[in-house]
């Protein structure tokens, strides 16, 4: 698709970094809630690529993340959730810091054996990586309730179905 964005080749060098991370949560979680059901997740981080550092690339990131669960106030097991991230970056590399888009292609292998993440930022119901730029701010809502609960595993198997959720969502 001569729309999509062009592979970059990698960079290649040194790209030390220092980072700082500061993280608060509160939350609790029940057992048969779909997700946490009250509290709050935040993070606040920066990092830092100099000289100093031993890094070829001069950058500096700033991130954050906040986000609210609140048990709905009519059914038990249903939880509201509103959520913003965003972050800036200042960089003296040619390409954009971030980019946005839907969920990529699953690769099982890196995930499941290397435990590497998928590391991207979601904006469901877009193409993977549908823009980049230096800076992004993504607020979402998501209303998240069980559809069945199934707790059933096959013989000694590692495989085990706990429950089915259901979620609608704004990005």
């Amino acid at each position: 698709d001569p729309t999509d964005i062009q592979p970059v080749d990698p960079d290649l060098g040194w790209f030390n970094d220092l980072s700082f991370r500061l993280s608060y949560s509160n939350l609790d979680s029940y057992l048969r809630a779909v997700s946490p059901s009250k509290g709050i997740s935040s993070h606040i981080r920066t990092t830092f690529q100099n000289d100093l550092t031993g890094s070829q690339v001069d950058s500096t990131v700033f991130d954050y993340s906040i986000r609210g669960y609140f048990p709905s106030p009519w059914l038990n097991t249903h939880i509201w959730t509103l959520g913003i991230n965003g972050g800036i970056t200042k960089s003296n590399r040619g390409h954009s810091g971030f980019a946005i888009g839907g969920y990529r292609p699953q690769d099982f292998f890196n995930q499941l054996i290397l435990q590497e993440s998928s590391g991207q930022l979601l904006l469901r119901g877009y193409p993977p990586n549908i823009t980049s730029g230096r800076q992004f701010q993504i607020i979402n809502t998501e209303y998240r309730f069980p559809l069945l609960n199934i707790d059933r595993g096959f013989s000694t198997l590692p495989f085990f179905i706990r429950r089915l959720k259901g979620a609608v969502f704004a990005d």
